[in-house]
Formats: C-alpha cells, structure tokens, sequence
C-alpha cells in the first residue's frame, strides 16, 4: 500500500506524519468469543510525501492497516492506495495466446 500525509498546519521543520500498524485478527482459542489484533508489522511515514510500504505475506487474510497520528498534529489529510496487482489487458492477453497459438502450429506444418 502508499500512504501520503499532509497538514496544513504542520510547522515546517515537522517530518514525521504517522505509523502504519499491520494488525492481524485472530480467535485466542476455539473457546473464546472475543477477536483479538494482534500488531505484526508497523512502519513510520513521513509528512508532506508518498510512502510505500510492502506488508510481509503471513499468509492470514484480511488484516487491518491502522494509522496512528501523533496528538501534536491536530489536523490530518490522508491518502491511501492499495496496489493490487499488473492491470491486465484481457484484449492483449488473448492476442498474445492466439500469436504463441500460431506460432506453434506454423512450426508443426513447417516440421511436415
């Protein structure tokens, strides 16, 4: 995900804008009715740019990315931006498999 950060009223010499919690939900025991969140990873981000931060695959999905904003900042503006992957053209994703298509059966006529 990235993150930018920004506020108006920031003094100029201010850098640091929040920390980013991965946050892990889980059951404590098969007896107990309470979920728990459980911090497992954490990053800080800077004020007044982008921050792009890569969350270790625990292979436990979904999680919860908690932003914690320090109390001197009393105003906040944020942005947040989840990469989900190559955009894929299915228009050229079947272009290309109907080219490596031909290619192959040109190769087996020019074999005959």
């Amino acid at each position: 995900m990235m993150f930018g950060f920004r506020n108006d009223l920031a003094k100029s010499h201010w850098r640091f804008a929040a920390k980013v919690h991965m946050k892990l939900l889980t059951l404590p025991s098969s007896t107990s009715e309470f979920m728990a969140s459980v911090d497992a990873f954490s990053q800080g981000c800077g004020l007044r740019e982008l921050t792009l931060i890569k969350f270790p695959d625990l292979g436990l999905l979904p999680f919860i990315a908690e932003i914690r904003i320090p109390k001197w900042h009393s105003q906040m503006y944020v942005e947040a931006w989840k990469y989900s992957g190559d955009e894929i053209d299915t228009n050229t994703q079947s272009l290309s498999l109907i080219q490596s298509q031909l290619s192959q059966i040109q190769s087996k006529i020019d074999a005959l």
